[in-house]
């Protein structure tokens, strides 16, 4: 998907799209399951953090690590981050790896910090945010 080929609104699927409760603790739903499938990195952000590719069927996703553990995914339709990584724009560069990746799909059901996650994603993308992860 490529989001500069994308109104906001259709990226958002904006006439589809179903709103929901931030989940606290939703990153350690998954966390252990998914910790077996990270494959190899696809991006270094730092010195600390690192894009890892999820070996699943699935192209687009993404493992957030921090000095090798595994701290956020991009899983499916879910994005989490561990509570003590959120709030740096982590969730960006998950995105937009992730994107690249996947098809647009028909609905998207958000949380709050999801939204304005995917929203700054696609501001970024299209040159209207500063890349807080070059």
């Amino acid at each position: 998907m490529d989001l500069t080929k994308l109104t906001l609104s259709e990226f958002m699927c904006a006439d589809t799209a179903v709103m929901r409760e931030d989940l606290p603790g939703a990153f350690d739903k998954d966390r252990d399951s998914l910790r077996a499938l990270v494959g190899e990195v696809l991006r270094e952000l730092d010195d600390c953090y690192s894009l890892n590719r999820i070996n699943t069927r699935r192209d687009g996703d993404v493992a957030l690590l921090y000095k090798g553990e595994l701290v956020g995914y991009y899983y499916g339709d879910t994005i989490a981050i561990a509570d003590a990584h959120t709030g740096k724009s982590l969730s960006v560069p998950m995105i937009l790896e992730g994107v690249k990746y996947r098809t647009l799909p028909a609905s998207r059901e958000h949380s709050m910090a999801g939204k304005k996650a995917f929203e700054k994603a696609w501001r970024v993308a299209n040159g209207q945010q500063e890349n807080p992860w070059p």
